[in-house]
């Protein structure tokens, strides 16, 4: 899936996609995801306007939480709206702009729509630099 894809797939606009493309999907099991991220992008830009230019850890969980979307959205023809619950994240080392993060994403679905997301974030050079767990829930009542 390419970025054209994934801004027609999720409810999100190009400024707040941190995804450039998905690739080895596994329906309802899992997917790889990538972005490279780089100065003049309004918001990394904001995010360290006074300092060192590092990716911002949490949108490093988005990453993965964007990745984990697009696999269970991409198995439905409805478009399902879910609350992000409990958030688990250890970061590893900081990632300099300039780089493209990996993340590998697993999802278990259960019963009731709730979906257990599972990331590992990596850097090629760095290695691992993250590791996120994730809890999500479907909710009725909102369209998008």
């Amino acid at each position: 899936m390419n970025r054209t894809e994934l801004l027609k797939l999720l409810p999100y606009g190009d400024a707040f996609l941190w995804i450039d493309r998905c690739f080895d999907i596994e329906p309802g099991r899992s997917i790889r995801a990538e972005m490279h991220y780089q100065s003049g992008h309004p918001i990394l830009d904001a995010h360290f306007a006074r300092g060192s230019k590092f990716v911002p850890g949490c949108l490093i969980v988005e990453q993965v939480c964007q990745a984990a979307l697009a696999l269970a959205l991409s198995q439905t023809a409805s478009k399902v709206t879910y609350l992000l619950g409990r958030v688990e994240a250890r970061f590893e080392k900081m990632v300099p702009l300039s780089s493209t993060i990996l993340c590998e994403v697993t999802i278990k679905p259960s019963a009731t729509g709730v979906i257990v997301i599972s990331g590992v974030s990596s850097v090629t050079g760095l290695g691992q630099i993250a590791k996120v767990k994730a809890v999500a829930s479907p909710i009725t009542g909102i369209a998008w």
